[in-house]
């Protein structure tokens, strides 16, 4: 009969209506799930590039360090030897004065003491010049040792950037694991998710109703 009918097609309605409302509760459900994961994603990839710019930024700030370096050890080098060629001059000065004066006293005596005046003093700038030159062998090979560094640390880079064929991203990531900031954002991670505690709520339908049970 045609009530018959039309009780059939109402409830036929109301079922369709609760399945597409369950459609759509699930599909917002699958919508926040995947919104929040992408938000993760990002917020990793974030912390990621962070790190990176920090290390290249500490491995900037180190070559900078060892450029300074080498120009202090320049500068002092060149200062030490020049204090002592100045001093050389002067002690050879004044003892050449010295010898003048005493030879026109015509003293053979004065004259055999001052010639041995001389001799010590040549002998003592001789010990400077010999000292000066250490000195600055030594310190032309501690810089020697920081350009040999210098040159090694460019050398490795320029590798990274070859084995990774021009690719910056590439070289990133490379730096990245090296350096271990990709597993410590890993172990970051892993302590994060082990202290999230979900709470599940379990609804009471017996005498209390409206009421609910968190578990």
């Amino acid at each position: 009969s045609a009530n018959y009918d039309a009780q059939v097609e109402v409830a036929e309605a109301r079922k369709m209506g609760e399945i597409g409302l369950k459609q759509r509760e699930k599909d917002t459900r699958v919508t926040v799930a995947q919104l929040d994961t992408q938000a993760t994603v990002a917020e990793n990839e974030r912390e990621a590039e962070i790190a990176q710019s920090n290390a290249q930024l500490e491995e900037v700030k180190a070559q900078s360090r060892k450029r300074s370096e080498l120009a202090n050890i320049d500068a002092s080098m060149a200062a030490r030897l020049r204090e002592a060629e100045l001093q050389s001059a002067v002690e050879v000065k004044r003892q050449a004065q010295l010898l003048e004066q005493l030879r026109a006293d015509e003293l053979a005596s004065t004259k055999v003491a001052a010639e041995q005046a001389i001799a010590e003093a040549e002998g003592k700038a001789a010990s400077i010049r010999q000292l000066a030159d250490a000195t600055l062998y030594e310190e032309q090979k501690k810089a020697e040792a920081i350009q040999v560094a210098l040159t090694a640390h460019s050398a490795g880079l320029d590798a990274i950037m070859e084995a990774c064929k021009g690719d910056p991203s590439t070289a990133k990531f490379y730096l990245g694991l090296k350096e271990g900031i990709y597993e410590k954002l890993a172990e970051q991670q892993a302590i994060a998710v082990s202290g999230m505690k979900p709470q599940i709520s379990v609804w009471n339908t017996g005498n209390n109703a409206g009421e609910s049970d968190p578990i």
